[in-house]
């Protein structure tokens, strides 16, 4: 809950939403969230438009998230409930990814899946739809988001991403603190800055195209884990966070509907070995009458895994860390409509210790390291317009035995890649005149990817450049 008497930026910006709240008539924003993996689409959530009757504009930046603006992480630090008096129906809403990709070369054949799609310029009507709930469970106590995910490339349904939390607010050395509880599944879902992984550009992606191989585990995160920790903010300056992880039985993962890698029973699927230990510090301040804000932090775990689930042989270690920055412009604080230039960086550094991968012949060495570097910078224009640039780049350890993983001409030797990243998004609704209210939004966006480097060679690496078209669409039913 965010009562009006305690953080200095909440306290603002509840009274710059009230002040927008008598001007305007109220609608109700969609929160549109995204897990940034390489099969990844977007997630949306009604609950602060629902529980607050602010515009999608409010919480994010270009009225469509997943970035968000200080309000919206000031709302998801305390757990995604509001101290409001506006009576609402249960915060639930869909959304759906309608997509079209064209790579500069066709595929190799056999190398799409799921193999229904051709070897070039895919449509997909339906490439990814959710279902979810964000808001209270226990009023003014706990709120959570929930995501229930159908992918059209697997075919099915799963229980996707989860973050619950219970937070509470008081004091520490004379200061002001928000301090609680989470539930998550995925690393960084929990995060409040755009420049981590969880939700870092770009936002979408095709999933119907080539990526580089080469992933951090924090990065990619492709075993269902279940994490519990808690998280501080305090005096709206620091912000420090440790979580642990750890993988449950292969039961709760078929009841969920994930899918288990390496055949029907799953007996050669990558296990967690122990606990994963997860650690945040980050410091932010905005200055300048709240027209500037930056964030600068850490973020990194420590995993263990089995390769294929085998015991006897040990596990590979995994450490991760990170150093990520965010930056924002405001024109004008109190319009949600004004423009806002965002940025964001973050590099991460991976050691890696393949003992048990050695030992079955999957690593030619012990040893590896892994390094990504990811810079984008976007501005929005009304809150309608939203053009965007990321650079990004990675290098690593050579492997003759391809432990990095399989691209599209088998085995990847090398996971050094690089390239830029640039779309236009068109955001017609989400903002307070929105004809549609709080029912209705949509994201129209045209992204394309230049690699100068893809998968350790720049020879033919043009050949995965990608155009990717796509509309998203939101709806909430309450």
């Amino acid at each position: 809950m965010i009562p009006c008497s305690t953080m200095k930026r909440s306290n603002n910006l509840f009274a710059r939403a009230l002040t927008m709240l008598s001007r305007t008539r109220p609608a109700v924003s969609l929160m549109m969230l995204t897990l940034v993996l390489p099969f990844a689409g977007a997630r949306a959530v009604p609950s602060f438009a629902i529980q607050t009757g602010q515009p999608c504009a409010a919480c994010h930046v270009g009225a469509f998230g997943p970035q968000l603006t200080s309000f919206g992480r000031d709302f998801k630090l305390y757990g995604y409930i509001s101290d409001d008096t506006k009576k609402h129906g249960i915060p639930i809403s869909a959304s759906d990814l309608f997509s079209f990709t064209h790579t500069q070369a066709d595929q190799p054949p056999g190398s799409v899946s799921p193999p229904r799609f051709s070897v070039n310029n895919n449509i997909e009507p339906a490439q990814e739809a959710s279902l979810f709930y964000a808001g209270t469970v226990i009023p003014k106590q706990v709120g959570a988001f929930v995501e229930i995910h159908y992918d059209a490339g697997d075919g099915g349904f799963s229980l996707g991403n989860v973050d619950i939390r219970r937070a509470k607010e008081g004091h520490l050395f004379g200061e002001d603190m928000v301090w609680g509880i989470d539930l998550n599944d995925v690393p960084t879902v929990q995060d409040l800055w755009n420049s981590t992984p969880g939700w870092g550009y770009p936002y979408f992606g095709p999933g119907l195209a080539p990526s580089p191989a080469g992933t951090a585990q924090i990065q990619s995160q492709d075993i269902t884990q279940l994490g519990v920790g808690s998280y501080l903010m305090w005096n709206d300056l620091i912000y420090l966070e440790t979580t642990l992880y750890a993988q449950p039985p292969r039961g709760y993962e078929r009841t969920i509907g994930q899918p288990i890698s390496g055949g029907a029973a799953g007996a050669y699927a990558d296990r967690h070995d122990g606990v994963t230990p997860y650690w945040r510090l980050a410091l932010q301040h905005g200055w300048d009458k709240d027209h500037q804000y930056f964030e600068i932090g850490t973020v990194g775990e420590e995993t263990h895994i089995r390769p294929g689930g085998v015991t006897g042989l040990g596990s590979d270690s995994y450490l991760d860390n990170a150093i990520d920055a965010s930056y924002q412009w405001y024109a004008n604080p109190n319009e949600v409509t004004a423009p806002i230039i965002s940025a964001h960086a973050i590099y991460v550094n991976e050691q890696q210790s393949l003992a048990a991968s050695q030992a079955l012949g999957a690593a030619a060495a012990r040893d590896y390291s892994l390094n990504s570097f990811h810079a984008d910078v976007s501005y929005a224009y009304q809150a309608t317009f939203i053009p965007t640039v990321q650079y990004f780049t990675s290098s690593g350890s050579g492997d003759p035995l391809g432990h990095w993983g399989s691209g599209v001409n088998g085995p990847v030797s090398n996971p050094g890649s690089a390239g830029v990243t640039a779309e236009m998004a068109y955001v017609p609704w989400g903002k307070p005149d929105s004809p549609f209210g709080w029912r209705v939004n949509a994201r129209f966006t045209v992204q394309y990817t230049d690699y100068f480097r893809f998968n350790g060679t720049s020879a033919h690496a043009s050949d995965n450049n990608t155009l990717w078209l796509v509309a998203h669409l939101a709806f909430a039913f309450n």
